[in-house]
Parts: structure tokens; sequence; C-alpha cells
């Protein structure tokens, strides 16, 4: 912040002379150095309480973290020669703008998007994803596009990463959790959601769901959706843990006014409930070990056996048509359509690792469980209809599932025969009957409605891409 060293004001000192001012407990003249004016009374007061020579006196790191110039509660842009005024004038743009940079902050682990360096802050990747041409500033009138209502005096002003951290700071509060604090409960009421800077929490359910959520991830979202606004699980922190947060009122504005964020926030909720469906089936004691080697088939379409696979170990190839839909990992299951309709096997499952182990679950055990828990049932039919319309794409366009930008927005130009930009329910009920004629109405209704992310009637362009670029395996 001065550019010269605590005990080496000059530059000129020896090591020998640094040492024995450090050892000898001195006090600094730092508020009477010509390079310290310009810092507020909050930063230098930090900067002492660092450089107290009694170490019982001296800020804790943990002191250093919760402290409100360094969490940024205390900053001022009047420091900065002129600053005040050009951020004065992008302030009444300034939800517009944390949108865009909410949007990119949701894309931080998306699987198209190019990773920025991983030990620089979610603020700073997401600056560098929305700062396109790489020149180190961003303009409001880029960020708001091209209908951008700012004044033409204004879009010759550019906003630097500095400048975005000062505009922003009063919505995205930096905090600090150490290791094992307890952030929230089941149950509790929830008025922020969490965006991980560093570090590692754990996510738990009184089900017996668990997870682990690292940098990039988020948590609390649920509470901003819910209509009750209480969470849905605990969150404990397994390591210190940094974050963003985004208060309620603020999550509501850049949801409402950003398309994207709101389909990604929309397809997390959903990806994160049939996850729990999967862990929780996962942890019936009634399955059975199996195990395969490569090349044998674990069922093949057609057959009527009608467990639930729940792969332990090994990869597995789902294929229709001798089409790859996908590859199915550690964690995952299969079978799920022949489980939950009581009909034959519509894909073949094939074990394409030197071996695979895998657990059966009973057709009847599963549905037991549902009965038990209605919304289980519903996140996993929400899970296998989606799969289904996976398997019915391939069968439909004779490929392969997409996996990159081009072959996703290929396959949907496939289905939308009109180039209406959307695949309307008549559309899907035809691609579906052509893999499975036995599909009835409300089915094929339900599977559009787990991918109308919006709730719109039908699968636009925007909600094909961000399920199945968000996440392949959906």
């Amino acid at each position: 912040m001065s550019g010269a060293h605590p005990f080496d004001l000059d530059g000129q000192s020896t090591d020998e002379e640094i040492e024995e001012r450090i050892i000898s407990g001195e006090k600094l003249p730092l508020r009477d150095f010509e390079f310290s004016k310009h810092l507020s009374e909050d930063a230098m007061a930090l900067i002492e309480g660092l450089l107290e020579f009694d170490p019982q006196k001296r800020l804790t790191a943990e002191q250093v973290l919760e402290n409100r110039w360094v969490r940024g509660e205390t900053a001022s842009s009047k420091k900065i020669t002129g600053s005040d005024k050009r951020l004065a004038a992008y302030r009444k743009y300034k939800t517009r703008i944390g949108s865009a940079f909410f949007r990119a902050l949701l894309s931080h682990n998306d699987a198209i998007h190019v990773k920025t360096p991983e030990r620089i802050s979610l603020l700073e990747s997401a600056f560098h994803q929305l700062d396109t041409e790489k020149n180190g500033y961003l303009s409001t009138s880029a960020i708001q596009g091209k209908n951008s209502s700012l004044d033409t005096a204004d879009e010759d002003a550019k906003l630097s990463y500095s400048d975005v951290s000062s505009l922003l700071a009063e919505n995205m509060k930096h905090r600090y959790f150490p290791k094992g604090h307890l952030v929230y409960s089941e149950g509790d009421c929830g008025d922020s959601m969490f965006l991980i800077d560093s570090g590692t929490v754990e996510v738990t359910t009184e089900d017996g769901y668990r997870k682990l959520r690292v940098s990039g991830d988020l948590f609390g979202e649920g509470a901003m959706r819910s209509d009750n606004k209480t969470h849905s699980s605990t969150i404990r922190c397994v390591t210190p843990v940094h974050v963003l947060e985004i208060p309620r009122e603020l999550f509501g504005k850049y949801i409402a006014s950003d398309t994207e964020a709101f389909l990604n926030m929309a397809e997390r909720e959903r990806h994160r409930r049939r996850e729990r469906a999967n862990t929780i089936l996962r942890l019936n004691k009634k399955c059975q070990q199996q195990w395969y080697k490569r090349g044998e088939t674990i069922f093949r379409a057609g057959d009527k056996s009608g467990d639930l696979y729940l792969l332990e170990d090994g990869e597995i190839e789902i294929s229709v048509h001798g089409h790859k839909v996908r590859s199915l990992h550690q964690g995952e299951m299969t079978g799920e359509h022949a489980a939950y309709f009581g009909k034959p096997y519509n894909v073949t499952a094939q074990c394409v690792s030197n071996s695979c182990g895998v657990k059966a679950l009973p057709s009847k055990v599963m549905h037991d469980l549902f009965r038990s828990d209605p919304s289980l049932r519903q996140d996993f039919r929400d899970l296998l209809l989606r799969r289904d319309f996976k398997k019915a794409l391939c069968a439909a366009t004779k490929r392969s599932f997409p996996t990159t930008e081009q072959e996703i927005r290929a396959a949907f130009d496939d289905i939308d025969k009109e180039e209406s930009g959307e695949i309307a329910f008549d559309q899907l009920r035809t691609i579906v009957r052509q893999f499975d004629p036995t599909y009835n109405e409300e089915d094929i209704r339900g599977m559009l409605d787990s991918l109308d992310l919006n709730q719109s009637g039908s699968l636009t362009w925007e909600e094909f891409h961000r399920i199945f670029a968000m996440d392949k395996e959906a």
C-alpha cells in the first residue's frame, strides 16, 4: 500500500540494520511517513496491528480476515483521484453490472467455460471471463449489451478490476469461516447465499445425504428460491473457508434481470435434487454386490429384469442402437427406466473398464422407499425422464450424445425442424415415441417439465444449452 519496507522506509538499509530494528521493538514512524499519507485510518490501524512488536497484542490471521478494512466494509473510492466521480456515474447500473458478474461467478465450474488460473479469486475470475477482449478493463455498455441505456458520455469510461471490486463491495461481502464452523443448520431461515472462494464445506441432510463442495461452488441458494425461505441442509466448514455472501434482495434482482443466471440456478437446484436421490438409494442395505469383466454387459436393451444398478467401481458405457449416450462413473446409477416403470431395459449397459463392481437394488425395494419419501420419488422420476430424453435424442439423430458446444447446437437443430428456437410438446412426443412407443402423454409431459427450466411450456435453445453444457450426465 505504500511501496516501502516497514523496517527500511528509504530502501537503503542492510539486512543487519533491518534485523536490529525488528528486534529492538522501536515504534515505527508509519504515520509520519510521506508515502502513507493517502491511507485511511482503518488501513493504518490494520498495518499497525500487524506490526505490533508484542505477539500477545499482534493481530492473529483470523482477526485480520475478519477485519472491516480487509472485508471491504470501510472502502472509499474518494482516495483515488477522479474515481469517485467516475464510479458514481455507474452506480445507477450497479444491479446490471452485479448481474453480469453473478452470471460469470455461477459459470465458474461449467464444463464448457475456459478456466482461469485456480489461485485467483472468484471475483477476479469473473472479471477475466467478462473481459473478452483481454484488455484489462470493462465498459458498462459492453456488460449491458446492445440495448444499453448508458449516456453517450459515460460509454467511454472503463472499469478496471479495482473499480469493479469497489463498486460491488456494497453487494458482495467477503466472509471468512474457520475450520469446523457451522454456517447454518437444516431448517434454519436463510437470508443469504454463498459462493466459495477457497476452502471446502460439507453438506449433510437428516436423511443421510453427504457431499463436499469446494472453490467455485455455492450453497444456501435453496433458501433463496424456496417458499418457506429455509435451508434444506446443514453446512459445516471442513477447512478454513472464504466466501462471497450475496443477500436475498440482491439474489432476487440478479436472477430477475439475467436469463442465463436464472436458468443456471434452476438447473443447479434440479441437479442437486437428483444427486440426493442417487445418494439415498445407494445407502440402502438391501443392495447386492455384483462384478463384471471388461466387455460384459450388465443388461441389454429388451432384457426384462427390473433391478436398479449403482456403480461402485469401474466404468460402464450406456448405448442406444450402438450410439453412446453417456459413460457411467463411480456413484452413478443405471437401469432406472426399467426399475421405475416395470418395463424392459431401453438401453445397453456394458463394462468398459478392467472390471466393474455394481450394487443391484431390487425394484420393489426402491418403490418401498418412494412410498415413504414422495419427494425422493419425484427427484428420481425427474432423473430418469431426463436420461430417457437423452436416449431418445441419440436414437433420433443416430449419433452419440453431444459433448462439445458445436455438437450440442447441431443436436438441437436436428430436432428443431421448424427453426423456431424451441422444441414444443408435439415435437418432443414425436421423438420420444419413435424411441419408445409405450411412453404415455403424462410421462412425456413430465419429461418436458423436467427440461423446461423457465416453465414456458417448451424447451428453448437456452434451456437445452444450459442443461447439457452444465452437466453432461443430466
